[in-house]
């Protein structure tokens, strides 16, 4: 559903007004050849977390999704590393109906507190590469009106504290590699 064709109501309005302000803040969809590559370890699907280095992840073909193909391809453009690691390697597209293990994205649970789970999806290491890329160009046009997502806990928690009946925060803690394409 398009945000165009929801009937005309005082929820729209409100979705309709954040909308309008978050495009004035992060401008134009950036060209991938001008973004940054933050390499991180951490596991991936088809990495098990023993082998989750940063040099265990490039020494070996880089899985991506069809979605995240054309993307990754420009992001390596720019980066001397990464396309070495293409040009060695190869890149490899995993597709969701797969049988092969480390092709299909993962849903696991893992401990947040000593009595809380919190649900991750590891994803592939060329998607992850096209998300944090897009999270670094989202932060720093943040950071240019005093949106400080790195810093900004704090803030957040006086927010909710102090307003939490006509306020909201959205949490985007370490959100790098669960950023939605709706967003963009």
């Amino acid at each position: 559903t398009r945000l165009e064709d929801l009937p005309i109501s005082e929820d729209a309005g409100f979705v309709y007004e954040c909308r309008r302000i978050i495009s004035s803040i992060l401008g134009a969809v950036p060209s991938y050849e001008t973004l940054e590559v933050s390499l991180t370890s951490g596991t991936n699907a088809g990495f098990k977390t023993s082998e989750s280095t940063i040099a265990d992840k490039l020494s070996r073909s880089v899985n991506v999704s069809p979605t995240a193909v054309l993307p990754l391809v420009s992001l390596m453009e720019v980066n001397p590393a990464l396309k070495r690691v293409a040009m060695t390697h190869g890149i490899r597209i995993c597709k969701s109906d797969s049988l092969v293990e480390g092709d299909i994205q993962q849903f696991e649970v893992v401990p947040k507190q000593y009595n809380k789970g919190r649900g991750i999806v590891k994803t592939h290491f060329g998607d992850m590469l096209v998300q944090r890329a897009l999270g670094l160009f989202i932060r720093r046009r943040l950071l240019k009106v005093g949106i400080d997502i790195k810093n900004g806990q704090s803030i957040h928690k006086f927010v909710l504290k102090n307003f939490w009946d006509s306020w909201a925060t959205i949490d985007l803690s370490d959100a790098s590699d669960r950023i939605s394409t709706v967003l963009c």
